[in-house]
């Protein structure tokens, strides 16, 4: 069962609302929360939160137990203190979702894999 998942590079949400929809769809369509915890990653957090919040505050009563937004540098190795959050969550997550950003950031998140 899936019940965490981390989305890194968020950006307005659409891979975490893609991964509720198909949860919905394919594996549990009967309970209320088909997650316990999201966690929505974003270097630009803060301006994406017109979209996100309302977004958490809908999968909060429907989807997802907890949401949580935070920072994350993809661009800066996972040990570097700008990616603090990310290393917290990577002891409980399930699922990670990485999309857009692999391209978006081309050759810049090496560092952060590797």
């Amino acid at each position: 069962r899936i019940d965490r998942v981390c989305s890194i590079g968020c950006g307005p949400g659409n891979d975490f609302s893609g991964l509720i929809a198909f949860l919905r769809m394919h594996v549990d369509s009967k309970s209320l929360f088909v997650l316990e915890e999201a966690s929505l990653l974003d270097w630009a957090i803060d301006n994406w939160s017109i979209i996100l919040d309302p977004l958490k505050s809908y999968c909060q009563e429907h989807h997802c137990k907890n949401v949580r937004l935070g920072f994350c540098d993809i661009t800066k190795p996972i040990s570097a203190s700008e990616n603090e959050y990310v290393r917290s969550c990577c002891a409980r997550k399930c699922i990670f979702c990485f999309s857009y950003i692999l391209t978006e950031q081309r050759e810049k998140w090496k560092n952060f894999i590797y």
